[in-house]
């Protein structure tokens, strides 16, 4: 893949991500490589770690999701 296309798409799939209430993801590390996406760091809630990758499915081009979120109610 491209480095710029990596680009659009690891910007496309953070925002979605950071912008959800239930994901409230601004500190998550995504990784795109080749329609593959893993999502890294800490989420508050299992609905939000399944939201996470409910998301990160629905990107064009994404054709796996791996969701290593740990959930963390305190944040850490």
């Amino acid at each position: 893949m491209l480095w710029g296309l990596m680009a659009i798409s690891r910007y496309n799939s953070g925002s979605k991500l950071a912008s959800d209430p239930d994901v409230n993801g601004g500190g998550l590390e995504v990784i795109v490589m080749d329609g593959a996406v893993t999502i890294k760091g800490i989420v508050c809630t299992e609905k939000g770690k399944a939201k996470a990758e409910k998301l990160a499915m629905k990107i064009k081009g994404v054709t796996k999701v791996t969701n290593e979120l740990r959930v963390s109610p305190t944040g850490n």
